[in-house]
């Protein structure tokens, strides 16, 4: 497939752009992404969040939610039975004690009974699936932030708006969705029992259901201003929670513990702790009184709007508009109708705690420009033959210069080619955009001729192993560990230990107690630890594992001695036959029998040849080897890994 034409993963160098061109597309394009929409939260806003919410938990389980509604309708037709025969009953019994017929009391009787039965039955059965629903949108949420935390880039994880986002949608997930659907439900539940109590006053009298009405206006304005203080104390906090939790976590975390008590670092971990703790509390105990004197104020003016439709009704008893039965259901009505404005105020408070994230959650959801689609190649790439690196720069996002500037290299399919140069001069990185884990923030990737930034990444990323530096430490069994090499799918017991002997772990994985089956860690029941050594071979068989035509090995060997260090990279080629490797290795014994080392330096490639040949050119590559080799040469005696490379230079 032609390269002309193809579509581009970033802002290319182009004629007349400079680097601080492509440097501020490119942060521009983060920062977009990233920081989201600061909006206000406001009566406006309310259509568009109620529709938000509902829209959440028709996808958690529409069938629930119908029932809901379906018992809320009743239960509403409930009250207003209620209400109604209370006013019959009444209506008969003065009818009764002026002479007049109570035919028909009975029948009323029976129906003011089944209508509260009604109302008991339908609120039981709500509550049921109230916390069934809550379950569900819970799943449900934490699902779609798993699929976008999957998704996005991973340059998106290396900004701090990323990670403030991501926070409050995690930790808003696991209260949220059950406060948004009891919030929900209760509103409607307020909602649908003031319509049939309205409905029972109209009837009476259509100006006295006109006026009460207006009690529930002070409690839906301090409901929004109340959600609004909330939202921004929420975003607010975001930054101070996870730094709350990382201190918490390294405080509490079995990996770092052994440092924190070496460095008597508790007191002093646990004083920033209480520090942002402090800061955190300040704020919400702000929040909470401003959000309480609206609360107050919403319920004074409810009830005054109450108490004026009573006062208007003893005016209109007293002057004959109204008859005793009728007066007393109207008071009945509005003492039911102030009850549920005081769950109306709970509830819709409690739904405008959760309107982050209705709100958030949406807005994160829609990071259309860290989660887009590829424009893909009619043909996923084949087995490598080529791979070209081609003028490529790449930024980290608020980065102030490059992590890769202007690189161009080319590996051919079934080589062996090393990446050395000095810390920080951007081999991981650049291991990094060639498992297309980052995409160029200039320059293009070619696969066989094929765009990489047109090629679906799974389909990529599976035809690349790679084995970084700080690999992961799965607290899986042995088999697992090894068999998550190929996406962790169900797999042949030979193969896992095809891998294992590849990789020297073979022996030690069957003294452990339950053999492949033994739980890695001792954090869970039966869990054995392995030592930063044996974890590391772990990890080698693991991208020994998977079938893929390209090996990355970043600094492969960093925790295993010089015997294993020495014997792996004597059957690197025996180990990859058939298969084209990338190797990274600040041990430059190591590198010398690759085909080509390429040398980088500042996030530039300075020098690439034969070992001969940069040794021949006594530049940075000679300079680096002669610095490392020269503490074997006096005062010490090499070891068995750096023997060769002693005698060469004596």
């Amino acid at each position: 497939m032609s390269d002309s034409g193809t579509e581009q993963s970033g802002p290319r160098l182009g004629r007349g752009d400079s680097m601080a061109d492509v440097k501020r597309r490119f942060q521009e394009e983060m920062r977009r992404s990233a920081q989201g929409n600061r909006r206000r939260l406001t009566v406006r806003h309310l259509p568009g969040l109620v529709r938000q919410g509902f829209g959440l938990v028709w996808e958690a389980s529409r069938r629930d939610l119908l029932i809901i509604l379906g018992l809320q309708l009743l239960s509403a037709f409930g009250v207003f039975g209620v209400l109604y025969q209370v006013q019959e009953v009444l209506s008969k019994v003065i009818a009764s004690d002026s002479g007049g017929s109570a035919s028909g009391i009975a029948r009323n009787a029976a129906l003011f009974v089944g209508a509260n039965l009604l109302v008991a039955t339908t609120q039981a059965f709500s509550q049921n699936r109230n916390a069934i629903l809550g379950e569900l949108v819970s799943w449900h949420v934490s699902s779609r932030i798993l699929d976008i935390a999957a998704a996005v880039e991973l340059a998106a994880y290396d900004t701090p708006e990323f990670h403030d986002r991501l926070e409050r949608s995690v930790s808003s997930s696991q209260i949220r969705p059950i406060q948004l659907v009891q919030s929900l439900i209760s509103m409607l539940q307020a909602g649908f029992t003031v319509v049939g109590v309205t409905a029972a006053i109209f009837v009476i009298q259509p100006v006295l259901a006109v006026l009460a009405l207006g009690a529930i206006i002070p409690v839906w304005m301090s409901s929004v201003r109340g959600g609004e203080q909330h939202f921004k104390f929420v975003w607010r906090s975001a930054p101070i929670d996870r730094e709350r939790d990382y201190i918490f976590d390294l405080l509490t975390q079995r990996q770092v513990a052994k440092e924190v008590r070496a460095f008597s670092l508790s007191s002093y971990l646990r004083r920033r702790w209480h520090e942002q703790t402090e800061e955190r509390f300040v704020d919400l105990r702000s929040t909470l009184h401003q959000r309480l004197r609206l609360t107050l104020l919403s319920s004074f003016g409810s009830l005054l709007m109450l108490m004026v439709v009573l006062v208007i009704l003893f005016v209109l008893n007293r002057n004959d508009v109204l008859s005793l039965a009728a007066t007393a259901t109207v008071a009945a009505a509005v003492f039911v109708l102030s009850q549920n404005v005081v769950n109306a105020i709970n509830s819709t408070n409690q739904f405008f705690e959760a309107a982050p994230l209705v709100q958030d959650l949406s807005e994160f959801l829609a990071m259309s420009s860290m989660v887009k689609p590829r424009p893909t190649a009619d043909e996923p790439p084949g087995d490598l033959e080529r791979l070209v690196v081609e003028d490529v720069t790449f930024f980290y996002p608020n980065a102030d210069r490059p992590a890769l500037r202007n690189v161009s290299m080319a590996i051919e399919g079934g080589e062996v080619v090393a990446l050395v140069g000095e810390n920080g001069s951007g081999k991981t990185t650049l291991a990094k955009l060639l498992c297309d884990l980052y995409s160029p923030s200039a320059g293009r990737i070619l696969w066989n001729g094929v765009d990489a930034a047109t090629v679906d990444p799974d389909e990529y990323r599976r035809r690349v192993a790679v084995l970084f530096q700080d690999f992961i430490r799965y607290l899986f069994s042995a088999a697992d560990n090894i068999a998550l090499g190929h996406d962790g799918e169900d797999v042949e017991a030979d193969a896992v230990r095809a891998a294992a002997r590849q990789a020297g772990a073979d022996t030690f994985i069957d003294s452990l107690p339950e053999g492949y089956d033994t739980i890695l860690g001792p954090q869970f029941e039966g869990g054995v630890d392995l030592s930063i050594g044996q974890w590391q071979r772990i990890a080698l068989a693991r991208a020994f594992f998977r079938d893929a035509r390209f090996v990355i090995l970043d600094e492969p060997t960093a925790s295993l001695d010089a015997r294993a260090e020495h014997e792996l990279f004597e059957s690197i080629r025996t180990l990859c036959v058939g298969r084209t490797v990338l190797l990274i290795s600040h041990r430059f014994s190591t590198v010398r029998s690759a085909d080509r080392i390429f040398v980088l330096r500042e996030g530039r490639i300075v020098e690439h040849g034969s070992h001969e040949e940069l040794m021949a050119n006594a530049d940075l590559y000679a300079e680096l080897f002669t610095l490392q080799a020269g503490s074997y040469v006096d005062g010490a005696r090499p070891s068995s890994l750096d023997s060769d490379l002693a005698e060469e230079l004596e």
